[in-house]
């Protein structure tokens, strides 16, 4: 039995076979002696004097006591190997395929580059239980880990530079980051890529959300997120959008005295005008939420708003809608269409409708109340002037809010969602 197992092994080569690195054989090869069993058939080549001899048909390897011969593949090439211990495979070496930091992940034969062939060689890198493991900032390449760069993020060949007319990036954890658009470009979060005026409303529809520009809305957090607009209308030469969130409390105007749209600080505020645009002469050039929203080529996107209200021609970007406007069924087609949500960054400002469970209001699940500018007319029930806002089930309400309660400690919580038209 012991001479027909080496015997099967000799024909049938190292299939699965786990063996050591090969001697070099020299003259060993020699004829085989003919020797028949006692049923008469031919054997494999054993003589009890030379217990390191084994044959097969014509010839033999004269190996170590401590070797044996495997055939490559079932040919006729014959090699002394040493057997590898259990769980090891031979690549070049006896290696464990689950540790191996030459040849992670290697099976069979541990000679073919085809990481899907049964004879992979492996890979070269960091081995997690025969899995390549690169690390954060590198990736496979080549059967070996290549560090993650601009030309070469999260994979070989992915170059940040090619996306769509970006002017400087990085690779931040496989990702490519865009840190500069070339002149007359931003970056649109949507399509990943720098792009116009004219690619960002390309083939939007009416209802349709896309994001435009930056604000904070986390809660407890200045750092600025993408933000939402819902278009509610397309023109033949510029889009409406609503915000499609309430972004910031803030009164109406600094003061509770008689006010138009036209000189409120709410409008200098969105816009950045100066001092001589509201009547309380505050200087919101540097403070303002045009600017802190969009940047310089994003400003370019947006269409002034030409109109005239109260006999005064008026050209804002940014601005609030009218109490006709959300009274347009074309643009809210129903009461509960009005309802806006406040961003968790405006919630400490704003009164909210679900007082009861603050945390799901800190993540924008709660509605509130947002100004219209206008029409602003005497209150009712109290003294000053009030200006219409949409409160959180989606009616309007025109005399109930002062433009200002000029008590800090009560201040009205009205929030502001901002309107802007964009170039088509």
């Amino acid at each position: 039995m012991k001479h027909q197992k080496w015997l099967l092994l000799l024909i049938f080569g190292c299939a699965g076979c786990e063996i050591s690195e090969p001697l070099d054989l020299g003259d060993s090869c020699k004829e085989a002696i003919d020797y028949r069993n006692s049923d008469g058939n031919i054997d494999g080549s054993f003589d009890n004097n030379k217990s390191d001899y084994y044959g097969f048909i014509k010839e033999y390897a004269h190996c170590p006591a401590d070797y044996s011969v495997c055939y490559n593949g079932g040919n006729s090439d014959k090699f002394c190997h040493k057997a590898c211990q259990e769980g090891q495979i031979y690549c070049k070496k006896c290696i464990n395929p689950n540790e191996s930091r030459e040849s992670c992940g290697a099976k069979g034969l541990c000679n073919d580059p085809d990481p899907e062939s049964k004879n992979f060689m492996g890979y070269q890198c960091l081995c997690d239980n025969g899995v390549c493991n690169c690390g954060p900032d590198a990736h496979i390449y080549e059967n070996s880990c290549e560090q993650d760069s601009v030309e070469n993020c999260g994979e070989h060949g992915r170059n940040c530079l090619q996306i769509l007319n970006v002017l400087t990036a990085d690779c931040e954890q496989k990702k490519c980051v865009v840190k500069s658009c070339k002149e007359g470009t931003f970056f649109s979060v949507d399509k990943q890529s720098c792009i116009t005026c004219e690619e960002l409303v390309r083939d939007v529809s009416e209802f349709d959300t896309i994001k435009f520009g930056r604000y904070p809305q986390e809660f407890d957090n200045n750092e600025k997120q993408p933000l939402e607009w819902g278009i509610l209308h397309v023109g033949d030469d510029k889009i409406l959008m609503v915000s499609r969130y309430i972004l910031q409390a803030r009164e109406f105007h600094e003061s509770n005295v008689e006010i138009s749209w036209e000189n409120s600080t709410i409008r200098s505020w969105l816009n950045g005008y100066k001092g001589e645009s509201n009547q309380a002469n505050i200087d919101y050039s540097n403070d303002s939420f045009i600017n802190i929203a969009f940047n310089e080529e994003e400003q370019k996107c947006i269409q002034l708003f030409n109109r005239t209200e109260n006999d005064i021609f008026l050209n804002d970007r940014v601005f609030l809608l009218s109490s006709d406007e959300v009274k347009n069924t074309n643009y809210f087609d129903n009461q509960s269409k009005r309802i806006a949500y406040v961003t968790g960054y405006a919630t400490t400002g704003v009164f909210t409708s679900d007082t009861a469970f603050p945390d799901d209001c800190y993540k924008g699940r709660c509605a509130g109340p947002y100004w219209l500018r206008g029409p602003i007319s005497e209150c009712e029930n109290k003294t000053g002037f009030c200006c219409a806002f949409v409160n959180t089930v989606g009616n309007i309400s025109e005399k109930e809010a002062r433009v200002n309660t000029e008590d800090p400690s009560h201040p009205n919580n009205i929030g502001v969602r901002p309107a802007i038209y964009l170039k088509k």
